[in-house]
């Protein structure tokens, strides 16, 4: 059910309809799979189901969902800072912990870090009572030439193009400015610190940067 909410709300903040056969290829499930969970989560006042297939989180459901996001990205900055873990391992490995611990350890593991508001891979982390920030940040792609910018999150889920990033030096906090554009959909030049580097527009996609002040 976690990780239903959890997808249920990045694909509305994604900007899409949500509706049953979006959430199972989220979920990489079928969509009568999709649909048996959407019928508990309704049932548990978490979901609304409406016409046409078109679904919607109710608050309640939505502040679960949030509550989940957040176990998981503190999980993965316990995992970064007091293990050693490389940004490309944790999402895997907060994943299969989630289930496992309790509020309790949450909170404890919550204060043992500061109270981060950022994952490892700059993602916001809500707060104890469900509770965002807006991210300021926007994709790396919409970026104008020759603006200085901060690299703010880097797409945490997909593994193989973090490591590419990571190889690359294109990490959260890191300074970040596009020199150039391929024409017709090429890549982009990237210039960070003394290094200009290609990256597809594909992958920039992914990335959020904010300009620096000033």
């Amino acid at each position: 059910m976690r990780d239903y909410l959890k997808s249920s709300y990045r694909l509305t903040q994604a900007g899409g309809t949500l509706t049953v056969t979006a959430l199972a290829e989220a979920r990489r499930v079928a969509p009568a799979s999709a649909t048996a969970m959407i019928k508990k989560l309704v049932a548990l006042g978490l979901m609304d189901h409406r016409h046409y297939g078109e679904v919607t989180l109710t608050p309640e459901g939505t502040r679960q969902a949030l509550l989940a996001i957040r176990r998981h990205r503190l999980l993965e900055c316990f995992l970064v800072r007091m293990l050693g873990f490389g940004l490309d391992e944790v999402h895997d490995e907060s994943h299969s912990l989630e289930p496992a611990i309790s509020e309790r350890l949450e909170e404890r593991i919550d204060q043992a870090l500061g109270h981060p508001k950022r994952c490892p891979h700059g993602d916001p982390i809500p707060d104890v009572n469900g509770r965002m920030d807006h991210d300021p940040g926007f994709p790396l792609i919409q970026l104008e030439e020759n603006v200085e910018a901060t690299v703010l999150r880097v797409p945490g889920s997909k593994r193989d193009l973090l490591r590419h990033l990571i190889e690359l030096g294109v990490e959260p906090e890191k300074p970040i400015c596009v020199v150039k554009r391929e024409p017709f959909g090429g890549s982009l030049h990237l210039r960070l610190g003394r290094r200009v580097v290609l990256l597809s527009q594909e992958a920039a996609s992914t990335i959020y940067v904010a300009r620096e002040a000033g």
